[in-house]
C-alpha cells in the first residue's frame, strides 16, 4: 500500500454542478446560513492557523462546497475546487468496503485467520518481522478484528519504537488501530496479487462512477 494506501487521494470536483443553498440542515435538525458557516469555518481555520480546509455538505446530493485558506502559502495559492485534498483516515471504510465486497465474492472470509491468506508466516515480512515474536497470538487474528479494532494491534509504530509487537490479546478489547488496517490491506495485495488502488477502482470507484478519485496521489481513473 506504499504505506499500504493510508492516504485517499480525491481529485473530485465539487461545486461547478453543486447545488448551493442559503441554508444547511444540521444533523439536530436545526438549520445555519451558509453566510454564517462561512464565517465560523473561516473563523476556524484563521484561529487554529490551518494551511487549509475544503469543506463538501451531502444532504443525498452535494448542496453546499467552501474553500478556506491556501493550497501553497509560499505562492500564496488558495485553494479552490479543483485542488486535490488528502482524505487521510477516509480510506479506513474505503479499504473495508472494498474487504466485503471481496468477502461476498467469496475471496475471503471475515472469521478465517488472516495467516490462511499469507504467502509466508507473517515474521518474514520485513514490515510485520515483529508480529512473528508471538506466532500463536498472531495466528487468532482475523479480518473480523481488524476491522473492528480489536486485534490487538497497536495504533502506529512509531508510538512503539518503530516496532509492531501485539499490545493486546487478539479480540480481547478495542484498540484503534492504523496498524491493523494497514495490515488488511497488505493481506488483501498479498492474497489477491493486486494492487489496492487497482482493486479500488474496479470494485468501488468505477463502478461508482467517481471518475476524479484514487487511493493514492497520481492520475485519477
Amino acid at each position: 500500500m506504499k504505506k499500504l494506501s493510508i492516504l485517499l487521494i480525491s481529485c473530485l470536483y465539487l461545486t461547478s454542478s453543486a447545488q448551493q443553498t442559503l441554508r444547511i440542515k444540521q444533523l439536530n435538525g436545526k438549520t445555519i446560513s451558509t453566510a454564517a458557516l462561512t464565517t465560523r469555518l473561516a473563523h476556524i481555520v484563521d484561529s487554529a492557523k490551518l494551511a487549509g480546509l475544503q469543506v463538501a455538505i451531502i444532504n443525498n446530493k452535494t448542496v453546499w462546497t467552501g474553500n478556506f485558506g491556501y493550497r501553497n502559502i509560499e505562492k500564496q495559492l488558495r485553494i479552490e475546487d479543483e485542488t486535490v485534498m488528502y482524505a487521510a483516515s477516509l480510506t479506513k471504510p474505503v479499504c473495508a468496503y472494498l474487504f466485503l465486497r471481496l468477502v461476498e465474492k467469496g475471496v475471503f472470509s471475515l472469521d478465517k485467520p488472516i495467516k490462511h491468506y499469507l504467502k509466508k508466516p507473517i515474521g518474514q515480512y520485513p514490515k510485520w518481522k515483529d508480529l512473528g515474536d508471538d506466532t500463536t497470538a498472531f495466528n487468532q487474528i482475523t479480518a473480523r478484528m481488524l476491522l473492528s479494532h480489536s486485534s490487538g494491534m497497536p495504533v502506529l509504530r512509531y508510538l512503539y519504537q518503530d516496532k509492531v509487537n501485539l499490545i493486546a490479546k487478539p479480540g480481547e478489547k478495542f484498540y484503534y488501530s492504523n496498524e491493523g488496517i494497514n495490515l488488511l490491506g497488505f493481506m488483501i495485495e498479498e492474497y489477491t496479487g493486486k494492487r489496492l488502488e487497482q482493486l479500488t477502482k474496479e470494485e468501488i470507484f468505477i463502478p461508482l462512477g467517481m471518475d476524479h478519485t484514487n487511493m493514492i496521489l497520481g492520475p485519477c481513473v
